[in-house]
């Protein structure tokens, strides 16, 4: 991405009219944290992006994609049939994936779908030795099923652990909290759809 997460968190609010504290109050935050933020002196959680995206009127999407036009109307509600494409299935190719980087992560994932207005989000992702996914379980609407193409990864939901290896696969309901963090000294690589996109 050419810009920082921050520094379109801050294009985003000002476009949309909005000081710090309006964010701030409007997302249970202080005014501090949101500046820290928006300087990249801070790596909030996604929990937290989520909350300052909803005061914001905003996808997490057009805070991570460049391509994504801030000016641009509300998304579409996830769920809701997009428009009919000119062309019956649309390619994704390899080396016109979308990219992004959560705050705080080592490592890029890729955006398999062309964009996140359709009920699905499929990620290729990778994790790095040591890594994290959050600081803290995260929940949201939803389902997920996740692939493992290589690497051991712990995921644990609603409390419980789960070791997956190369080959595995799990699905779950996204509203259990949820977190994962990586096993080993090898990375993992891991294909994750996600309904209705979390994004």
């Amino acid at each position: 991405m050419s810009m920082k997460f921050g520094a379109r968190l801050r294009e985003l609010r000002k476009k949309r009219g909005m000081s710090l504290a309006q964010v701030a109050q409007g997302a249970a935050l202080s005014r501090s944290f949101i500046s820290q933020v928006e300087s990249d002196q801070t790596t909030p959680s996604i929990a937290s992006i989520k909350r300052i995206c909803d005061v914001l009127g905003a996808s997490l999407a057009q805070l991570f994609d460049d391509e994504t036009d801030t000016d641009s109307a509300d998304p579409q509600p996830h769920g809701d049939r997009p428009a009919e494409p000119a062309e019956p299935a649309r390619v994704v190719r390899k080396n016109r994936r979308k990219a992004f980087k959560y705050p705080g992560a080592k490592s890029m994932n890729y955006l398999l779908v062309p964009d996140l207005q359709g009920r699905l989000e499929v990620i290729l992702g990778v994790m790095q030795p040591g890594e994290t996914s959050e600081s803290e379980a995260w929940t949201h609407d939803g389902e997920e099923f996740g692939f493992i193409l290589e690497g051991t990864y712990e995921l644990t939901v609603g409390g419980r652990s789960y070791i997956l290896e190369e080959g595995d696969s799990i699905y779950f309901s996204s509203r259990l909290a949820h977190s994962a963090k990586v096993i080993g000294d090898r990375p993992v690589r891991w294909i994750w759809v996600i309904t209705p996109p979390s994004f």
